[in-house]
């Protein structure tokens, strides 16, 4: 025990050496672990492995969670439309919308989108129209719609159907395998899809 006299040989038994200047060491204190260049060299090319799966799988989780958050927010903006269009007994009108105040044609619709009361049934967003809601997407994920009418918005009538069918599509252009498809039929329900309503691939371009 320490400040216990203690034998010298039974020190020297456990693995201590005297120095040069007769001070006794204990080896265990004085050895530095450390690895070889070999044991480097493995644990680099772990490493590496370990990155090489990791990250991208990381970025393809990350990108599904953009396009749910993106996909769910437009079907509940839909939803939202047509449930006001009944309600009102009136049409509502979902459009893309950059600023949140007035509708425009310039874009797609990941930079937003609003929805109004199309009181004199004209599709444009007048004077005296009410406003019911705006909403923004990460600019990260591209949406485009095609329809058989209009690109640049959709109308629910107060039945709760739509005027077209239509398809919106979302992106991310570096995961282009990973596209979503909202179909709207003519009843007013979007439906999530994989591909489009004809069941060709979706397209990213």
């Amino acid at each position: 025990m320490w400040g216990v006299d203690m034998d010298v040989t039974s020190l020297a038994s456990r693995g201590g050496h005297r120095n040069r200047h007769g001070n006794f060491l204990f080896s265990d204190f004085n050895h530095c672990a450390g690895l070889t260049l070999v044991e480097l060299l493995i644990t680099i090319a772990i490493v590496s492995v370990v990155l090489g799966i990791g990250v991208p799988a990381f970025k393809a989780t990350l990108t599904t969670s953009r396009l749910t958050t993106s996909i769910n927010a437009l079907a509940g903006t839909l939803a939202f439309t047509r449930s006001e269009a009944v309600k009102r007994n009136r049409d509502v009108v979902v459009c893309k919308s950059i600023a949140g105040t007035h509708c425009t044609r310039q874009g797609d619709w990941r930079y937003g989108w609003l929805v109004y009361v199309d009181i004199n049934q004209n599709q444009s967003l007048d004077a005296g129209e009410t406003i019911l809601g705006t909403h923004r997407l990460s600019e990260k994920i591209q949406v485009d719609y095609r329809a058989f009418g209009s690109r640049h918005y959709l109308v629910y009538r107060p039945s709760g159907a739509t005027r077209t069918n239509g398809t919106f599509t979302f992106c991310d252009p570096d995961y282009p395998e990973a596209a979503r498809a909202l179909i709207i039929s003519k009843p007013g329900r979007p439906r999530l899809s994989k591909v489009r309503a004809n069941g060709r691939p979706l397209d990213c371009g």
